[in-house]
């Protein structure tokens, strides 16, 4: 009856369950934290879209210990133009299609497509306008991976879109979840459980790319119980983009402001918090305001400042897709007004500190 209990925790903070229901690089830049970025060579029109007053740095990728990390954002004058912005070389493409939620503009969510020809697409939301590929990370086909045995109806996406078999790796400590699944004719959201390897010390929940680019959610809890929400969830949900860190990792909380409270007894989950592994930062926890209309709601640490602003895509109040931004120069992060209020989680967003 464990799963069953998992999902009813799931259900007891009224406001969460709402949320829940519904070519070769260019030269190298210097290295930081063990990671050494190329910068992308933008295509079919696409740009960077880093300026003086949002620098989101030069579209980018590193490659560390056989996980790829991509930076920056892009923007095209042309929204008709290819989705294709631009090609990895062999060696940091991954061995599936990757179907990741993404932010972009006004923190629309949008789709970032990583294919194993190296073709990085984005879509969807309002992609031309700006899209990020801050945040996003994946290993490489040489890196080991564990199927996951999945249940109660529910059925890889491999045969059908060339996503690989729902399966996890651990690499220095952090967890990398892949695949696509299926739901079948059964409507148990019960579709596999992590080993204790591959758990977190938190439950946490995380948007994520579900059929034809619909937002879902994922909620992952410390005894390795997975539940996924989202109108379109059952016809398909991608798992890549999702990374976290083992249950032995540290973590620091956040000193919040401007009325911004942690949801982890509301919500059951972390309070605000990060934690740094390898030049990574990784977040985690839930918050809501209680008071006031600012949207900072904390001073990053030295620690969890990025190189230049990245913008995340993040879990917001009824199933609702907001933003996260994290900007160095002001040492200050701020969330879109996207229903973030009611509800912002942080589980699964990292970014290397180099970003």
């Amino acid at each position: 009856m464990k799963h069953a209990a998992f999902l009813v925790r799931l259900a007891l903070p009224a406001a969460f369950a709402l949320v829940l229901a519904g070519g070769a690089a260019a030269a190298a830049a210097p290295s930081h934290s063990g990671l050494t970025w190329h910068n992308f060579k933008l295509i079919n029109g696409w740009n960077s879209a880093s300026t003086v007053k949002l620098r989101t740095g030069t579209p980018g990728w590193a490659l560390r210990n056989g996980i790829v990390y991509l930076r920056g954002a892009v923007e095209n004058a042309s929204p008709s133009a290819s989705e294709m912005l631009a090609k990895l070389p062999r060696y940091a493409r991954p061995a599936h299609n990757l179907y990741i939620q993404a932010y972009t503009s006004d923190a629309v969510a949008g789709t970032v497509l990583v294919t194993p020809d190296g073709n990085v697409d984005a879509y969807n939301g309002d992609d031309a306008a700006f899209t990020s590929l801050a945040g996003i990370s994946y290993p490489l086909p040489s890196v080991p991976s564990h199927p996951l045995k999945l249940r109660n109806d529910w059925h890889s996406g491999q045969s059908t879109y060339n996503t690989g078999d729902p399966a996890y790796s651990v690499v220095d400590g952090v967890v990398y979840l892949s695949g696509s699944l299926i739901q079948g004719t059964k409507p148990v959201n019960d579709p596999f459980r992590l080993p204790k390897a591959a758990r977190p010390s938190h439950q946490f929940y995380r948007s994520v790319y579900t059929f034809d680019g619909a937002t879902g959610s994922v909620a992952i809890n410390p005894a390795g119980e997975f539940a996924i929400f989202g109108a379109s969830s059952g016809n398909y949900t991608s798992l890549a983009g999702i990374s976290y860190p083992v249950a032995s990792t540290k973590w620091h909380k956040f000193t919040l402001v401007n009325g911004w409270r942690s949801g982890a007894t509301k919500y059951h989950s972390a309070a605000p918090s990060y934690a740094v592994v390898n030049g990574v930062v990784f977040l985690d926890g839930t918050m809501f305001q209680t008071s006031g209309h600012a949207p900072i709601w904390t001073v990053l640490p030295a620690a969890a400042r990025p190189a230049d602003t990245v913008e995340i895509e993040v879990e917001t109040y009824r199933s609702s897709a907001g933003g996260l931004e994290l900007a160095k120069s002001a040492n200050v992060s701020n969330v879109t007004f996207s229903n973030s209020q009611q509800v912002t989680s942080f589980g699964a967003v990292a970014y290397p500190v180099s970003s």
